[in-house]
Formats: C-alpha cells, structure tokens, sequence
C-alpha cells in the first residue's frame, strides 16, 4: 500500500479497475450462462409480470425498449453505475462521519470507498469464476441476481415473507467486506480525529438506517 493511498492518480486507478472488474464479472457470468440480450430481456419481462399480476403487449413492449439497451450495452451502464455509487455512498458516509466531528475530507471518504468497492469486486469477480464453473446460471437467474447470491436470503424457503427477505438480501457477504475494508483504510490512512472504532460505529448506523428504508419498502410495496 502506497504511504499516501488517497492521491488521485491511485483513486483514479482504483476507480477504473473497480469498474472493469465488476464488467469482467457480468462478461463471465454471461458467457457461461451462453444467454445472449433477447433472453434476458424476455426473463426480465416474465418476472415483472408474475410480480404485477399481468401486463399489455404495450406496457411489455414499452419495458423491453427500455431494458434492451442497458442489457445489450452492459459494460456502459456497469461503469455509470459504479461511479454514481461510489459518489452517493462516500457523499452519504461523508455526512454521518461529519456529525462525529472526524475530520475527514469528502476526497478522503470518496477514495475510501474506492478501495473496499475495489475490494468487493474483486471477491465478487472470484466467486463468479467459481460458481460459473460448477453450474452455468440461467438467464433468469443472471436477471435477478440470484446467481451469485452471498445473502441469508438464499437458505430461505420461498415462501418468506417480503419484509424478512428484505432484511436477509441486506446481510451480504460482500457488503461486510466493502464496510471492513472501508472502515480500515480510514482509520489507517484517514488521519480523522475520532478512533476507527467510532468510524465503525457510525458505518454501521448507517446500515441499520439502510436496512429499516429497505424493510419498509418491502413491507409497503412488497418487494
């Protein structure tokens, strides 16, 4: 680890690398899976009407022209998508962290999330090769994200109510290692004013905040 991580050329590479990491994965996914765009979009369409109890052929035709490029254009909507994380979570981890007075630079919290998103990634893109190995997922299964599945929410039955599922979808793998390594790269290298402990403490509100919104989403709107 460089003695001063958060200078921009490493953010920047940090950055670039989370995002084509996280494209490689879906790259990987998808080759094994052997789907291409149109079967993925009529999965899609098939979940979305078991989940609103029917839809037009032009309410169907109207949501393939929408999803159609973003799957197609997969690389694109990745890279977009990880930087608009990477922005909203550092901006919202930034905020809480300011209330405690720690000292920390949004820059700082931002490259901070680079790197456990960096993290995260590369764990993801790990267990992808693996699972992609042992058995090939489905379309569907590409669809919603239940191929690499690191939640509670997959030993549930499936039978679950929404609010539980909510709750077990949030406590994920993954996530545990982005908050870990989030939390030690500014309590090592931050240089705030307020123990590492206490940056732990204040991620980890905020998670609970995260997954009381998630739960009455799900309990309001079921899903």
């Amino acid at each position: 680890m460089p003695s001063n991580p958060f200078a921009a050329k490493f953010l920047v590479a940090a950055v670039v690398l989370t995002g084509a990491i996280n494209i490689l994965s879906i790259a990987t996914s998808r080759w094994a899976s052997g789907s291409d765009t149109e079967q993925m979009v009529t999965s899609a369409l098939s979940m979305a009407q078991n989940q609103r109890g029917g839809m037009t052929d032009a309410q169907r035709e109207g949501a393939a022209s929408m999803m159609r490029p973003m799957i197609r254009f997969y690389p694109v909507t990745t890279a977009l998508g990880v930087l608009i994380m990477l922005l909203v979570t550092s901006t919202v981890f930034f905020g809480a962290l300011a209330i405690t007075d720690a000292g920390l630079r949004w820059p700082v919290v931002f490259g901070a999330a680079a790197y456990a998103a960096l993290a995260q990634a590369i764990a993801g893109l790990v267990l992808t090769a693996v699972l992609s190995a042992a058995r090939p997922p489905t379309a569907a299964q590409l669809v919603d994200g239940s191929f690499l599945s690191t939640n509670l929410a997959a030993v549930l039955p499936e039978s679950t109510g929404p609010v539980l599922l909510a709750a077990a979808r949030s406590l994920d793998a993954l996530t545990i290692v982005y908050v870990m390594v989030f939390v030690a790269m500014l309590g090592s290298f931050g240089k705030a004013r307020v123990s590492e402990n206490t940056i732990g403490v204040v991620v980890g509100v905020c998670f609970l905040i995260w997954l009381v919104i998630r739960m009455g989403w799900a309990a309001m709107f079921g899903g």
